[in-house]
């Protein structure tokens, strides 16, 4: 008979091991209860690892979901939980499990929270006093685990959840080979590279996630931003202070890569300036405007808009690579190396800088707080600071950004590393070293030319090295 039918629902709301071995135990109990009731248990519905009140973040049980549908379809006719919380902390969903019992005639009996008859009003008003002890305690629990939270948060300790890449278990020790990855990553970003072409590199190089998956756009995106990098602390979407694990790259380098990456008229995605490696970079001798890659008689070309020149583009590609590399792998390269860094900019005064003008607001907000000030003067000096502050800040993106060759430069081989970079590297590593200037080809064959040669005249493309000697 269907009254004889019992279903038995367990749950626990952390299982930080993911062996369900507590609504394993909730399960034994529950059918040591149908025995002594002489009950057939026919189904068993769990929701492991998750929790029953309202401050759940997970608020769907899919387990308890379909445990309420069995027994609306008459299934059974009893459900067995360990206890009434274990069954609900939620106030409204005990209406729910009333109403199914006034519907339906199913009953509830648990191990240790008693049996409530829900078919007498004390019955009821007993379940609605225990229904809410359970959502008072649950609402303690979280108050508590949220006061705890803030308070490490405020001492800079990690928060707890999965290893940070970077880092070792615990979030404290850096994980040195992972670590050299995201310096590496950061420098390239800010010297021209592109998130895409770093997630294609490290998922082609077997480059794991701290999970042990692949990179994506989203995911390498978002470890590059966080504030942990720089040494910061985060806690409900803001930055409280320094934390207490050591950094992987410089504040300011981290700040520079955030404004850069936030920057809204930052492409994504490569538009038709960004497929060709001299797109908008190369220039035309004749009118002195850039010149844009595409199709001409079904061949690539470079082009300016005027019109005045028409090139192969696959040719003068691998003429101007050609002569890039061979520069990268000379000897004296470290002349082409200083060009392309910030001259004149010490970027540890700068840091410096950034301290103390960061000191200074906080005094003026502690001012301000004491009433040492009030909110007009508080006003007046943050503006003044803030603005001198976000100078600083640009001056060091723009030398950051400036280093075009970091990470290629001091490559065992400059030459294979270039060609390795994606295409936005390579296009900032050639406008920080060279300009190049295409002039018209010319009519006729070239001086030499055999049947089968090219009518490609490297003369015609000019090299100019900036400041450095060819």
């Amino acid at each position: 008979m269907t009254n004889n039918r019992a279903a038995i629902y367990a749950r626990i709301s952390r299982d930080a091991d993911g062996r369900a071995m507590g609504v394993g135990r909730q399960e034994e109990d529950c059918r040591a209860l149908a025995d002594r009731l002489g009950l057939s248990v026919v189904e068993v519905f769990t929701d492991n690892d998750i929790g029953a009140s309202t401050r759940s973040r997970k608020r769907r049980r899919p387990g308890y979901e379909a445990l309420l549908d069995g027994a609306r379809e008459g299934r059974f006719g009893t459900i067995l939980a360990y206890s009434n919380s274990r069954l609900t902390r939620r106030t409204l969903e005990l209406e729910d499990l009333i109403v199914l019992h006034e519907r339906h005639g199913v009953r509830i009996r648990t191990v240790v929270s008693g049996d409530d008859d829900l078919g007498t009003a004390d019955g009821r008003m007993i379940a609605r006093i225990k229904a809410s002890v359970d959502a008072a305690e649950a609402e303690r629990v979280s108050e508590r685990a949220r006061r705890a939270k803030d308070q490490r948060a405020l001492s800079g300790t990690p928060l707890g959840g999965r290893r940070p890449y970077g880092y070792e278990p615990g979030g404290l020790i850096i994980r040195e080979d992972e670590a050299a990855r995201v310096r590496e990553a950061t420098a390239e970003i800010l010297a021209g590279g592109s998130v895409r072409g770093l997630v294609a590199r490290w998922n082609r190089e077997g480059v794991p996630t701290s999970t042990g998956g692949q990179w994506g756009q989203s995911s390498l995106r978002a470890m590059l931003l966080r504030p942990r990098n720089a040494g910061l602390m985060v806690h409900r979407g803001a930055i409280v202070g320094a934390a207490a694990w050591p950094a992987i790259v410089p504040e300011e380098q981290w700040r520079a890569l955030v404004d850069l990456l936030s920057d809204p008229g930052r492409r994504t995605s490569p538009g038709p300036e960004r497929k060709y490696l001299g797109s908008g970079l190369f220039r035309c001798a004749v009118c002195g405007g850039t010149v844009v890659g595409g199709h001409a008689n079904q061949l690539l070309v470079y082009r300016c808009r005027p019109g005045c020149v028409s090139r192969g583009m696959l040719e003068v590609d691998d003429l101007v690579t050609g002569v890039i590399i061979e520069r990268l792998r000379r000897p004296d390269f470290a002349d082409a190396l200083a060009v392309a860094a910030a001259p004149g900019v010490d970027v540890p005064a700068l840091e410096l800088r950034t301290t103390v003008l960061r000191d200074r607001l906080n005094r003026l907000a502690k001012g301000y707080a004491a009433g040492v000030i009030d909110s007009l003067q508080l006003a007046a000096g943050s503006k003044v600071l803030r603005a001198e502050l976000e100078g600083v800040r640009e001056r060091i993106a723009a030398a950051y950004q400036g280093s075009a060759l970091s990470g290629i430069a001091d490559a065992p081989d400059p030459g294979e590393r270039f060609m390795d970079a994606d295409l936005a590297r390579r296009r900032a590593v050639l406008d920080a070293l060279v300009v190049v200037t295409l002039d018209k080809s010319g009519r006729g064959r070239p001086k030499g030319w055999a049947p089968g040669d090219s009518y490609f005249r490297p003369e015609t493309v000019q090299i100019e090295w900036r400041g450095v000697t060819s």
